[in-house]
C-alpha cells in the first residue's frame, strides 16, 4: 500500500498539522514533497518525502495556506488577527498588497491575496 512508500520525519509541534495534511494528500495519491529546516539550529522541523524532486512553483504558498487553515481551524489563530505590513516585506514586483494603502489586514484577507495573487 500507499503508507509504505511514503516517508516522513515527525515534525515539531508547530508543523504537526501541516505534516498531517501533506501526509494525507500523499496517501490519497498526490505527489507531495516538503522539507522545512530551522535556520538557527539546522534541525529539520518538517519532512514529507523530501527525497522526491518536484516542481516548486507556488509550493511555499500552498504550505502557508495549509498551515494558516490548520491554525484557524484549531483555534490557535483568529481569522481576524491583524498583520502589519513592514517596509521589508515587499517581495520584488509581485503582489497586490504593496499597491494598497491599508497598512494592516486580517490574516484571512492576506490568505485570499496569497491564493489569488501570490502576495
Amino acid at each position: 500500500g500507499g503508507a509504505a512508500r511514503h516517508a516522513g520525519q515527525e515534525p515539531t509541534d508547530g508543523f504537526r498539522s501541516a505534516f498531517r495534511a501533506l501526509g494525507g494528500l500523499a496517501l490519497d495519491g498526490m505527489r507531495v514533497a516538503a522539507r522545512a529546516t530551522d535556520l538557527d539550529s539546522g534541525d529539520v522541523v518538517l519532512s514529507v518525502d523530501d527525497h522526491v524532486a518536484l516542481p516548486a512553483a507556488g509550493l511555499g504558498r500552498v504550505l502557508l495556506l495549509i498551515e494558516l487553515s490548520a491554525r484557524m481551524t484549531g483555534g490557535d489563530l483568529s481569522p481576524l488577527h491583524l498583520v502589519d505590513r513592514r517596509p521589508d516585506d515587499e517581495g520584488g514586483t509581485a503582489g497586490l498588497w504593496r499597491h494598497l494603502v491599508v497598512p494592516s489586514l486580517p490574516v484571512t484577507d492576506l490568505a485570499s491575496l496569497v491564493g489569488a495573487t501570490g502576495d
